[in-house]
């Protein structure tokens, strides 16, 4: 069973960290250019509307995306099509009610000036929220459209949509728009087309699905519709909760440092989220799996799953985060002068919270899939107190940094009290002693990429991903030294081999 359970996990994240990889170049480069064309403060607009709308969003959601991927992956396990069927419906009339709603709301505050003076967007530019009012529905549909085809098992359908499909798409419209100098206003139609191909796709994929599903009568599934809806009452009122963490700093951020400082803290974001893209691989796939083990199995193999799983996490990201603390400088100088000169504190702050992210693994999904999404949400709400008081506190004596000093101590926060709840309410441990190669791991890929700085100083670039390769394997092979090769890492391979031969 574990080997077949591993090789499943690790073959369809494999897909997905190979679409994650083609999404992670072309959105790098992408940004790069971007942000040479717009400057930082156009990028900051950008960011500031993007905040905006996504504030927005999550009232359209209903954090249903959530639920999806709660009750779906049950339900096909038992072959509870039609209670599936029943809640979907159910889901599908609450969502479009509230997006219609949500858009009203965003056209209202378009015109009354409020979303101008809230988010400290210039008068000027408030003209593109008209184009911005677009992504919530179709931001709503991918999301919700995402979870579903994930919960039937189809991560490879998401790859192709989410990421190869929508990457390849933005990549040739933002192109074509600044290139031809459209500036900000193309940049964003480019955007939201490129969203509404994505959502295309993943509608169609979704449709199709849905047909194959048996019909369901008015009196089908009375209890699963009620269950669903409390768990989405439930992390919607945790999303509110939590909310305030990223429109609170970006609105400090540009009341006290201006557009120009919220454009740099955007592609900080943008550059620390990326060892967190090996979590959000693991985690396509883990996430419905943690589900349907607790529910058919117990604590064993739940454990075994998240034990692996965040070894997994931690050896591929790690020397990620380590690269980029060492040469964070010159990765900011890519996207111009200024990024570097603003963003090399804040973004070495909130690599700290990566670190614990990774390290932790998927720990708080892992309690969510197992019926404790009360003590997350009161861990949450515990979560957002804490960076909201740091956020008001910190950003205006120290201002990005500041900010960036809070939300680094809700990340601790938020993913190491989960690992006392795990241990108390479901007996669930963090420790393995597999980890100890972590340590070799770090050490090596340190005296590398240390060696690197003194006798090549002056990397920039394309020539960065050399000191980056040798960092990586390093990591990689460095534990073997201690440990060996650890049996699941044999299963991948035997499936590896197995897969080329065939071909």
């Amino acid at each position: 069973m574990s080997k077949s359970m591993v090789q499943q996990m690790f073959g369809q994240s494999a897909l997905f960290m190979l679409g994650t990889a083609v999404t992670v170049v072309g959105g790098f480069l992408l940004k790069i250019f971007v942000t040479n064309h717009l400057g930082a403060e156009g990028y900051g607009v950008f960011t500031a509307f993007e905040t905006a709308v996504g504030v927005l969003i999550l009232f359209a959601g209903l954090a249903m995306g959530e639920t999806v991927l709660r009750f779906a992956p049950q339900h096909v396990a038992r072959g509870e099509l039609l209670t599936l069927r029943r809640c979907l419906r159910s889901a599908f009339r609450a969502v479009t009610i509230a997006t219609m709603a949500t858009c009203a709301l965003w056209a209202i505050g378009i015109d009354t000036g409020f979303w101008s003076a809230a988010f400290s967007i210039p008068a000027e530019w408030m003209w593109l929220g008209w184009i911005f009012i677009a992504l919530i529905p179709l931001q709503v549909i991918s999301g919700i459209g995402a979870s579903l085809l994930r919960s039937f098992g189809l991560v490879s359908q998401v790859v192709k949509t989410t990421q190869l499909n929508q990457i390849v798409v933005r990549i040739v419209l933002v192109g074509v728009a600044l290139s031809f100098g459209f500036g900000l206003p193309g940049y964003v139609a480019a955007v939201v087309l490129s969203t509404g191909v994505m959502a295309l796709f993943l509608g169609r994929h979704i449709h199709r699905q849905l047909q194959r599903l048996p019909q369901s009568d008015a009196q089908t599934a009375v209890e699963g519709v009620v269950q669903w809806r409390a768990y989405t009452v439930n992390r919607f009122s945790a999303s509110l909760v939590t909310l305030v963490q990223r429109p609170l700093c970006r609105l400090l951020i540009a009341r006290f440092g201006g557009m120009q400082a919220l454009g740099v803290l955007a592609i900080v974001e943008a550059l620390i989220s990326l060892p967190q893209l090996i979590l959000q691989a693991l985690l396509m796939v883990i996430t419905p799996m943690f589900s349907a083990s607790w529910a058919e199995h117990g604590r064993d193999k739940t454990q075994y799953l998240y034990t692996v799983s965040t070894d997994w996490i931690s050896r591929i990201g790690l020397p990620l985060i380590l690269f980029m603390w060492m040469y964070g400088e010159p990765l900011l100088a890519l996207y111009g002068e200024s990024f570097s000169q603003l963003g090399q504190g804040a973004l070495q702050i909130l690599l700290i919270g990566q670190v614990v992210t990774l390290v932790t693994g998927p720990i708080g999904y892992l309690l969510i899939m197992c019926g404790q999404e009360r003590a997350i949400f009161r861990m949450e709400v515990e979560a957002a107190i804490l960076v909201a008081l740091l956020l008001a506190a910190f950003t205006p004596l120290w201002g990005l940094n500041g900010a960036a000093a809070a939300l680094a101590s809700g990340q601790c926060y938020g993913n190491l009290k989960p690992l006392w709840i795990a241990r108390k309410n479901l007996q669930i441990t963090w420790w393995s002693s597999r980890y100890w190669g972590w340590a070799l791991g770090c050490v090596s890929s340190v005296v590398v990429g240390a060696a690197t700085q003194i006798f090549w100083p002056q990397l920039s670039g394309a020539w960065l991903l050399a000191p980056l390769l040798a960092m990586f394997i390093t990591f990689l092979v460095a534990p073997l030294l201690l440990l060996g090769v650890q049996e699941e890492d044999r299963w991948v391979l035997e499936m590896a081999r197995n897969r080329l031969l065939r071909r």
